[in-house]
């Protein structure tokens, strides 16, 4: 029972790493970034 509860916290820690990680990313990003667009060429590289 104890490896399940190390477990359960690990999967937490790596989510909450990658999350953190995510905002990092994305942070500068604006609102309209997070939508997908149609074509490649639809905004400046």
């Amino acid at each position: 029972m104890n490896m399940t509860i190390v477990n359960k916290e690990a999967v937490l820690d790596q989510y909450l790493y990658t999350r953190y990680l995510t905002e990092k990313i994305t942070e500068r990003l604006e609102t309209e970034d997070f939508v997908v667009q149609a074509m490649s060429d639809v905004s400046p590289p």
